[in-house]
């Protein structure tokens, strides 16, 4: 294996962890939507008991990830591998800050028009994006 595969390998290895870390509070703690006790969703049918088992363990493993999050001593060296994560990206795109801050203001456009109620400007936007 070559320095630079490494290279690529080990920075790929971080922006996944990173991403891990970094998926927003609010959208992990909903989890996802899940049946009710013995019966299937609505408009989903009657699911095999493998779907609902594996649905089961993924909202479980979103409420232990929340709650790792939550770990005071980890707040360190998710912040540092957060900031490394921004260096690198920011070495291979010097673009990529101001593409973050755009990024951000569009999703803060976005959840106002959707709390608004405006689908209409909602959908233009996200053609816009």
């Amino acid at each position: 294996m070559s320095a630079q595969h490494s290279i690529v390998t080990r920075g790929l290895r971080a922006l996944a962890l990173s991403a891990l870390c970094l998926v927003p509070a609010a959208a992990v703690a909903q989890g996802p939507a899940m049946p009710p006790p013995g019966g299937g969703m609505p408009g989903m049918g009657n699911m095999p008991p493998e779907v609902m088992q594996a649905m089961q363990i993924q909202q479980r493993l979103q409420q232990l990830h929340m709650q790792v999050l939550q770990d005071p001593a980890l707040a360190t060296q998710r912040d540092a591998l957060h900031t490394a994560v921004k260096a690198a990206i920011q070495a291979k795109d010097p673009q990529a800050t101001a593409k973050m801050a755009q990024l951000d203001e569009m999703q803060k456009q976005a959840a106002a028009l959707q709390a608004a109620g405006k689908t209409e400007e909602l959908q233009k936007l996200a053609n816009e994006g």
